[in-house]
């Protein structure tokens, strides 16, 4: 768990809140309160908003109005072995992700999960137990929503950041130009995004 969070910027998150696609704020409480499917739902914000280009959750605030609601105690538990252990045994690849537990807002604690973005796969749940789906993938929508993937923009665009993802990891294995990168490295990732966009233009024929 780190200490606190650097960037005078970030201030703005919680002293200004507003919620967005790849902000989510939720109440306070501790850690060892939260039911199973509470858990697994934190579990699924996180994948989420992995998937979606990383962002921040960040606990301690009600709903109406959006403010600091003074609910996380100072046993609060989030430790980030702990959630990410919960996380990471339900979602493959690996999230990485930090807990920044010493942050205040009006002079109350509150809690901020920064979440990475995925780097060149998207996080899918391997274990399904309500609310997650085994094999399902999660993502922010643009009306700040947690949601399993359904939306074929959301899925291509999904696609596009991956395969552009795979490209940079590529390049930067083998070299930025073409005398140490492989002939079809290049058109691999092209085939590869080809053919995911051909796959969800099928699946588009078939719900017309």
């Amino acid at each position: 768990m780190s200490n606190g969070i650097r960037d005078p910027a970030f201030r703005g998150l919680l002293d200004v809140p507003a919620e967005g696609r790849l902000i989510d704020y939720k109440q306070g409480c501790r850690w060892t309160d939260l039911a199973a499917g509470e858990k697994a739902e934190l579990c699924r914000d996180i994948a989420a908003l992995a998937n979606a280009g990383g962002g921040y959750l960040i606990m301690g605030y009600s709903n109406s109005p959006l403010a600091p609601d003074g609910k996380v105690p100072d046993d609060h538990g989030f430790d980030v072995t702990v959630v990410g252990d919960l996380v990471n045994s339900r979602f493959a690849p690996p999230i990485s992700f930090q807990i920044y537990a010493d942050e205040r807002s009006a002079g109350k604690r509150v809690i901020v999960i920064a979440v990475q973005s995925f780097e060149a796969q998207p996080h899918i749940c391997t274990k399904g137990s309500a609310p997650l789906r085994q094999a399902a993938i999660y993502y922010r929508t643009a009306e700040a929503k947690t949601q399993e993937i359904q939306n074929p923009d959301d899925m291509r665009r999904l696609i596009t950041e991956a395969a552009r993802r795979m490209r940079a990891l590529a390049e930067y294995v083998v070299g930025a130009k073409p005398e140490g990168r492989p002939a079809r490295a290049e058109s691999f990732f092209e085939e590869a995004l080809s053919e995911g966009n051909r796959l969800i233009s099928l699946d588009d024929a078939n719900d017309s």
